[in-house]
């Protein structure tokens, strides 16, 4: 494979990659948004009897670097297994020895602190709806 093909490939990957990334950040929100939609009234309750705003607000955060915290080892294994089995398939495709996918550490190191900023990054809707929580009209609804 010439330079400027493993460049191409390379670049396809990144680019692969990088959407990966933000459809994670967006299921993320996305599920955090629905957990505190269902626990709207539960959160209300707690406002109401002293617990403050902030407290609140660090219970989604550290709920979205939990989910961040399952999610992205096993991510990152699934993508290690990927790019091992798209390596065996492209040197038995085009009967090469060159390797697409190469195994770093500071990748995966990398990608373990991608996956905790999108964490927090997904908790800033979910914990802005929270902090304008007002008990009296959430518990008036329920």
């Amino acid at each position: 494979m010439t330079r400027l093909a493993e460049h191409d490939v390379t670049f396809m990957w990144g680019w692969v990659s990088a959407l990966s990334v933000i459809v994670a950040g967006v299921f993320v929100s996305s599920l955090l948004g629905r957990s505190v939609d269902e626990r709207k009234a539960e959160l209300a309750v707690l406002r109401a009897v002293g617990l403050s705003t902030r407290t609140l607000v660090g219970l989604v955060v550290v709920e979205a670097l939990c989910i961040m915290a399952v999610a992205a080892p096993i991510g990152i294994l699934l993508g290690h297994l990927m790019g091992t089995a798209a390596n065996n398939a492209y040197a038995d495709f085009f009967d090469a020895s060159t390797a697409i996918y190469r195994a770093d550490p500071v990748f995966f190191g990398g990608a373990l602190l991608l996956a905790i900023v999108m964490g927090r990054l997904a908790s800033v809707l979910p914990a802005r709806r929270i902090a304008r929580l007002v008990p009296v009209d959430t518990l008036r609804e329920v």
